[in-house]
């Protein structure tokens, strides 16, 4: 005997059935039942899926938009009356549709309150995760807080590096012939529009995401060659310091030491006497050859004043 189905798996099956019914003709859009799968247009190293989210303006461009993409894997999920706190639960349903590349127009139908707008963003931002590029169409002007809007999509690029605003209103709000009266639906004028504008971006967002990243080589720094230094002067007296030294080092006199004059480092003490080593100092022979003199000036005084005396008596 077969055990029923639980209460919870019931709900949890009928909420599929009917986000499935509500997105009919969803999917790889363009391509018919049992058609094969068209071979991708994107550049090496970005994923072929493109997935598509919006409401009834985009949908209204659905075949010129398709059309323009061809090459490319289109999940194109969009309908009437499509809000946007309603994308998140779409794109986890279709997780598995969503590639590098990724385009929402949404925000029509709720943009009025900036706040909240600003709120749905943030949620559907999250819902893609790590996404690589998200371009967001934004709003022609035909309501007066439309302009409120749109500045929280240019707001909303700072919050996320991988959000880009595909500029419609700039494109749109000159041109009347590519809305009807409503100011919002797409002629054909504006159909064509919208899927060149938004084949544009695709294309340049596909080619941003597949050229490799411009690295800057480090900076070459040169060598800091050795500042030119001067040799210090020889280390020693300045001539009249040595000379007073000659002369003052026999009496024991002291004299300031020279190096605090020639260098920062001072010489070590001069030794109180000369050691067994040391040569004779120029000051000894000086006064040697004084004492020699003073004695012979003093031997001819005395051999000149005794004959003197000797006549006196």
């Amino acid at each position: 005997m077969r055990r029923a189905l639980s209460v919870p798996a019931l709900v949890v099956a009928a909420l599929v059935v009917m986000l499935a019914g509500s997105f009919a003709g969803a999917g790889d859009a363009g391509a018919a039942p049992g058609a094969p799968a068209r071979v991708a247009a994107a550049p090496p190293g970005v994923d072929p899926r493109v997935f598509v989210i919006g409401d009834s303006v985009i949908l209204g461009a659905h075949d010129a938009l398709v059309g323009r993409l061809a090459g490319w894997q289109v999940t194109f999920i969009a309908k009437v009356s499509f809000f946007t706190w309603q994308a998140p639960a779409a794109i986890a349903a279709y997780r598995p549709a969503v590639g590098d590349i990724s385009v929402v127009a949404l925000g029509n139908n709720d943009g009025a309150d900036p706040g909240l707008f600003a709120r749905e963003i943030d949620q559907v931002m999250a819902a893609f995760g790590p996404v690589r590029k998200v371009l967001w169409v934004n709003l022609r002007q035909f309501r007066p807080w439309v302009p409120a809007a749109n500045a929280q999509l240019v707001a909303a690029t700072a919050r996320y590096p991988n959000l880009e605003v595909v500029d419609w209103d700039t494109r749109a709000t000159p041109d009347p012939s590519l809305v009807y009266t409503d100011g919002l639906h797409l002629t054909g004028a504006g159909q064509a529009a919208m899927a060149s504008l938004v084949g544009e971006r695709v294309d340049a967002a596909a080619a941003q995401l597949a050229a490799p990243p411009t690295t800057a080589p480090p900076p070459t720094v040169a060598a800091a060659s050795a500042p030119a230094t001067t040799a210090p002067p020889p280390a020693g007296r300045p001539r009249a310091q040595r000379t007073l030294r000659a002369l003052l080092d026999p009496l024991g006199m002291p004299v300031a030491p020279a190096a605090a004059v020639d260098s920062p480092v001072l010489a070590p003490p001069r030794p109180a006497t000369a050691g067994p080593t040391d040569p004779p100092s120029n000051g000894l022979v000086a006064v040697g050859a004084a004492a020699v003199i003073v004695g012979a000036g003093a031997w001819w005084v005395r051999r000149w004043r005794r004959p003197a005396i000797a006549r006196g008596r």
